[in-house]
């Protein structure tokens, strides 16, 4: 599923930036064309980006788990304890996605950080 995902996000970045550059070939100046490697850091951003609305999004879902596992605690039912059970889990399942998804952050961060700065001392020759 995941695979998918970045599948498909892959390929929403590859048609923003064929857009992108169709857009500038149809702009008046020819300078304003884009190299491979900037397009690449155009990639990578936009992967930045993506994550980061993800972590969002996990941590407002975690939130909201958090809220009704609360709202539950006061339950002392066999259902109540399976269902306090199933949250946790579900909670801690979150809580690995959502360090993946931030170490993944830290590393896309650290690769474009990297990649720019050899950019620049490329361009800078």
């Amino acid at each position: 599923k995941r695979l998918l995902i970045r599948a498909t996000r892959a390929e929403m970045a590859v048609e923003r930036l064929t857009e992108e550059k169709a857009r500038l070939a149809n702009s008046d100046t020819a300078e304003m064309s884009i190299s491979l490697p900037q397009q690449l850091l155009i990639y990578e951003n936009n992967g930045i980006d993506s994550m980061a609305q993800e972590i969002e999004r996990l941590n407002r879902v975690k939130d909201a788990l958090e809220e009704e596992l609360r709202a539950y605690q006061d339950i002392h039912s066999p259902e109540g304890a399976k269902f306090q059970t199933k949250m946790k889990k579900r909670l801690k399942e979150l809580e690995n996605q959502l360090d993946a998804a931030m170490n993944n952050e830290i590393r896309l961060r650290a690769s474009l950080h990297q990649k720019d700065a050899e950019l620049r001392r490329l361009t800078a020759r």
